[in-house]
């Protein structure tokens, strides 16, 4: 994998080498703040956190309409092939109804013998017999007449429902919604801290890189002088073609080193370019260099344990407790009875005549069967809120070991801060004595050369070390804040 990067590194600097068909580059001066700003504005990470907290707020805003009446509008119609009512006169037969109907086991025959039997005596007082009169008069119809009704129709309705109990579980989707709002904000405020020190991270690692190849070059041109003078030397027959030799080695190694550095630089760059939102043939020329190592920040304050509870992932999980304790009282609320209080418009065309009602009701629905389910649903979810709280006293302990881990870090990167400075005191001044002395012959090349490796491998430690420092104090801020 390495060395096919190292192959794409290649072939991109060589076609970026090549004239005309290098496109347009823009050259910024960027120092870390504008770095970190312009990766809030542009990175990827930042927006869509911003997008998952106006999901969260949309879904509390479904949550608060459950508080108010639902509304129901419904419409139908129908053609049947038959009438749905259709009686004649040839159901009429000899005073009796050939159609059965039946209304309590009897049928209507007997309904109307029932009734003439009782309102008989009252016509015989007038010397009527009501019983052969009704069945005379039916007997002798003679017409023929049917009636027909209900054969197409339309109907609709308006209902609006307001629930007046529906088991707590309004209340508690709308306190689940607000749990949603606030993790998606504090997810938010991590998701700025991490592109922030990525953005931080990013710029310093270019930072690096680029004192690394200011020394680099200013060794290859202490170098270049000094292969000129051996050379010379050795041309006048003062020096062996050793010393030469060694020489020409460390060209060559500084060479190789220049190539890879500018390699790496390259990939630094494009990486800082896409995470700031800028075209990757853009080149970017950091402010900051080996002369601003020495304004560090300052060493931070101990850190104190009871701080834990303002740590974004401490407030993570315990909203995720209380989202457990709200999950639990929705399925409690699932087996609860359900109270509303209706009212609706009504409007029918059955008879070929527009009819319209209203009306008031109220509805109340208790979930008997659901008590089974839910009362293991509930048990389950009470052991959910349980291991919430317990992963939430676990981390409790992780996180305060993480910050007190993080100021050791931050401690220890500051005394070797100190160190390493002296150290380039150190390695400049023996590269002075060794150079001094190697002018008046008083020690040999190879002492030399290693005295200018060692200023070189001071340098680039120092750099290295100031720049761990910096973003440990910035990854110990996020902690603490």
């Amino acid at each position: 994998m390495k060395t096919v990067m190292k192959i794409f590194v290649v072939l991109v600097l060589s076609f970026m080498a090549v004239p005309g068909t290098c496109p347009a580059q823009n050259v910024w001066k960027f120092n870390a703040d504008s770095c970190r700003a312009r990766a809030l504005e542009n990175n990827a990470a930042v927006r869509n956190a911003d997008l998952k907290v106006q999901a969260a707020v949309e879904t509390k805003r479904s949550a608060v309409a459950k508080y108010f009446p639902s509304v129901s509008a419904n419409v139908s119609a129908f053609l049947l092939h038959d009438y749905l009512v259709d009686v004649s006169t040839s159901d009429v037969t000899d005073g009796k109804i050939s159609v059965e109907m039946y209304s309590d086991g009897k049928s209507i025959e007997s309904y109307i013998s029932e009734a003439l039997d009782k309102i008989a005596p009252l016509f015989e007082q007038f010397g009527v017999d009501i019983k052969q009169e009704v069945s005379d008069f039916v007997s002798g119809l003679s017409y023929s007449a049917s009636l027909q009704m209900i054969k197409k129709g339309v109907s609709a309705s308006v209902v609006a429902l307001q629930p007046l109990y529906s088991g707590g579980r309004i209340i508690n989707g709308n306190k689940l919604a607000r749990v949603g709002v606030e993790a998606a904000e504090i997810q938010k405020s991590m998701t700025l801290k991490d592109v922030s020190y990525g953005a931080e991270q990013r710029y310093w690692l270019l930072v690096s890189l680029n004192e690394k190849m200011k020394t680099l070059e200013s060794m290859s041109a202490l170098v270049d002088t000094l292969y000129r003078d051996v050379e010379a030397a050795y041309s006048a027959g003062l020096v062996n073609k050793n010393d030469l030799l060694k020489v020409e080695l460390k060209r060559n190694e500084l060479m190789s080193g220049r190539s890879t550095l500018n390699s790496a630089i390259a990939l630094a760059n494009m990486s800082l370019c896409q995470y700031i939102g800028l075209p990757l043939e853009d080149t970017v020329v950091p402010v900051d260099g080996l002369e601003g190592m020495h304004s560090l920040p300052r060493l931070p304050m101990v850190p104190d344990s009871t701080e834990i509870s303002r740590r974004d992932e401490y407030k993570l999980l315990s909203l995720n407790v209380e989202a457990e304790k709200y999950k639990k009282r929705l399925i409690l609320g699932e087996s609860l009875p359900q109270l509303g209080l209706g009212a609706g418009y009504f409007y029918g065309n059955l008879w070929g005549a527009n009819t319209h009602n209203a009306g008031v009701f109220v509805t109340l629905s208790i979930p008997i069967s659901s008590w089974w389910d839910n009362t293991f649903n509930y048990r389950r979810q009470k052991v959910m809120e349980q291991i919430a709280v317990n992963e939430r006293e676990d981390y409790r302990g992780l996180l305060s070991l993480q910050v007190r881990q993080a100021w050791d870090e931050l401690c220890d990167l500051y005394r070797q801060v100190g160190i390493y400075e002296q150290t380039i005191v150190q390695a400049e001044e023996n590269l002075k004595v060794n150079s001094d002395y190697y002018a008046s012959g008083m020690v040999p090349l190879s002492d030399l050369l290693e005295a200018q490796a060692l200023y070189q491998q001071s340098v680039g430690q120092y750099v290295d070390k100031c720049i761990s420092y910096k973003l440990k104090v910035l990854e110990y801020d996020n902690m603490i804040e």
